[in-house]
């Protein structure tokens, strides 16, 4: 029989890892479906790239981590996994959504309205990522 761990939902991690999984979403549809989809494609490459790679393997692996832990397998917060994993989303989404801000913060065209919303959402995930990270931190020292 399959029990459910909804504990894990109402803890600071579930509810952290929530708050990245519908921010990346909304991040990764934002910049897909919009303008800022091409513009930043053409204009800034590498950071289209970081973002949307990023962004997909957070909507891989978030999830995956949550269910696990909503199944009640919390071994893996005794391991460096979820902690690195965290760590370097926070690192990349970072790093995307400065070059994000910075560009469309600068630029006036068709793609800057969508390109500033992904890039916030993106920032917001960041945070989230990184006060993950902080928690992961927290629950394998014990």
């Amino acid at each position: 029989m399959l029990n459910l761990n909804f504990g894990y939902v109402r803890s600071v991690s579930g509810i952290l890892k929530i708050v990245e999984m519908a921010t990346v979403l909304v991040a990764f549809l934002v910049l897909r479906l919009s303008d800022a989809n091409t513009t930043l494609f053409i204009k800034e490459t590498d950071g289209f790239y970081i973002g949307v790679g990023t962004m997909f393997s957070c909507l891989l692996v978030t999830p995956l981590l949550f269910i696990v832990y909503l199944m009640g397998k919390m071994e893996i917060q005794n391991t460096v996994f979820e902690f690195s994993m965290n760590f370097l989303f926070f690192f990349f989404l970072t790093v995307f959504a400065v070059i994000d801000l910075v560009y469309f913060g600068s630029s006036f065209n068709s793609g800057r309205n969508g390109g500033i919303t992904a890039g916030f959402f993106a920032l917001v995930a960041a945070v989230s990522y990184l006060g993950d990270s902080v928690m992961a931190i927290f629950q394998y020292r014990k």
